[in-house]
């Protein structure tokens, strides 16, 4: 059995449940019980793949995509900010995990730069922290770099006083 929620819904997971048939049926059901709470990072993220994607488009295809980014605009979600509490512990995760454990990707047809790997990495790092200001459990797809934002906080609590840990769960291990 799952988790119930209610959980913070990373970038590429909220993609990925809202394209899988399964997931989309999962995400249904969770929000009549939930609200939906995303970073004001995720949102940025999500738009700017709209834009992004638009920007390449087929007119054909654009109808499409402009489609997907308004209901995307009206989905019901409660937004999480980044106030001081975050940036401070997304600031002590950089510094306890620098790098990016998982490589660049390609997306959209071009290959990432180490500059925008950094840049996206940056952002996973904020969504992190908010799920760990806000006590949310963090539902996620990438397991890679959350595992190590999550083992890196675990092995050092002084650094995160009186905010717990990080709790994760993939998509997948939901929707069994």
């Amino acid at each position: 059995m799952s988790p119930d929620g209610p959980f913070l819904f990373d970038t590429s997971a909220e993609s990925w449940l809202s394209r899988e048939p399964d997931g989309r049926q999962w995400l249904l059901h969770y929000s009549r019980r939930h609200l939906v709470y995303v970073s004001a990072v995720t949102v940025m993220e999500r738009l700017t793949g709209f834009g992004s994607a638009l920007a390449q488009a087929t007119p054909e295809r654009a109808g499409w995509i402009r489609s997907m980014r308004d209901s995307y605009d009206l989905t019901p979600a409660r937004v999480l900010p980044v106030h001081y509490a975050t940036a401070w512990a997304a600031a002590e995760l950089i510094c306890l995990v620098p790098v990016p454990p998982s490589p660049p990707v390609s997306a959209h047809r071009r290959a990432e730069t180490k500059s925008s790997r950094m840049a996206r990495w940056k952002f996973d790092v904020l969504i992190a922290a908010t799920s760990l200001v806000q006590g949310l459990p963090l539902v996620h797809n990438n397991p890679r770099d959350f595992e190590a934002l999550r083992e890196s906080a675990a092995a050092h609590p002084r650094r995160f006083p009186g905010l717990g840990s990080i709790r994760l769960f993939r998509c997948t291990d939901l929707i069994r």
